[in-house]
């Protein structure tokens, strides 16, 4: 059976055309895997331009969702990416380039006499793109803290939980995005948790701009579908004032929390709303989505 596999390159240099190998993308007729190598994106940052991680990582974020999209269809059997001959739809490839911004490359995909599945993947991954390497995680006073709080037994019963938002149901949203719990009772309740004393600069504006994303998509849906009001809460704790992510801070406080578009609150008010959201009639989006 063939598969075709294609490596996708950030360009670190214009000039001399250098480009270093960050993502793999392979097909066959059951479908599409794809994977990003985050140490090797990290690691082209540094030899690229200032902000090409954020457009790296938001690329990379969009094709992984066409891919989604793909492998339902497949599954559907509502398209195919080979053509008579059983070789693969090389159109598939520009499809997806063009969700690259230009910052992305793709090699024309080559064939492999191989059966696709999860291990073989994995395989090719290792040797066109390389092994990730295992970072130890560590355990940070706020993340601790809204896990713990998020964690409570009684709370899922009542609220989506590090919830997915699909792009596919929330219009507005370019790609699939992750909110830290929402519930209903009436209206809709928003929970995002930023840590600003941890994310660097970019991935934090970026998070900040995501969560605006999720306000306005939720917030249509909810009063089109739904017919709810939506409230927006930020978690999180004001940086230090001579820490680089202060100014990120205050530009939102200024434009988000001061027009009351968002509610900021800290983890030990997280903490009181959960208590109360257990005690209370509060249902899961989830739920209402699959009522309709």
């Amino acid at each position: 059976m063939k598969t075709f596999v294609s490596p996708l390159y950030i360009q670190t240099n214009h000039y001399t055309n250098e480009k270093i190998a960050c993502a793999l993308l392979a097909a066959s007729d059951k479908g599409v895997f794809f994977k990003i190598n985050t140490d090797k994106i990290d690691f082209a940052a540094k030899l690229s331009p200032d902000g090409i991680k954020l457009l790296a990582q938001n690329a990379f974020e969009l094709i992984q969702n066409k891919v989604d999209s793909t492998n339902i269809k497949l599954s559907d059997k509502q398209i195919t990416l080979f053509n008579i001959k059983n070789n693969f739809n090389a159109d598939y490839i520009d499809y997806l380039s063009k969700y690259a911004s230009g910052v992305i490359q793709f090699n024309s995909p080559k064939p492999y006499d191989i059966d696709l599945n999860k291990k073989t993947f994995e395989d090719l991954f290792e040797k066109f793109i390389g092994k990730e390497v295992v970072h130890t995680t560590i355990n940070k006073p706020f993340t601790k803290k809204i896990k713990k709080y998020l964690s409570k037994p009684e709370l899922k019963e009542k609220a989506d939980i590090n919830y997915v938002l699909n792009s596919l149901t929330f219009d507005g949203l370019l790609k699939n995005a992750t909110i830290s719990m929402v519930t209903t009772n009436g209206s809709l309740d928003l929970y995002q948790a930023i840590d600003f004393n941890v994310n660097d600069k970019i991935s934090l504006a970026h998070k900040l701009y995501e969560l605006i994303a999720i306000k306005n998509s939720v917030a249509n849906y909810a009063k089109n579908k739904l017919k709810m009001d939506t409230y927006t809460k930020l978690v999180a704790i004001e940086p230090t004032a001579k820490s680089t992510q202060k100014e990120l801070f205050d530009t939102f406080y200024k434009h988000n929390v001061k027009t009351k578009d968002v509610t900021l609150i800290d983890p030990e008010k997280l903490e009181k709303d959960i208590d109360k959201i257990i005690n209370s009639k509060h249902k899961k989006l989830s739920e209402l989505i699959q009522d309709l």
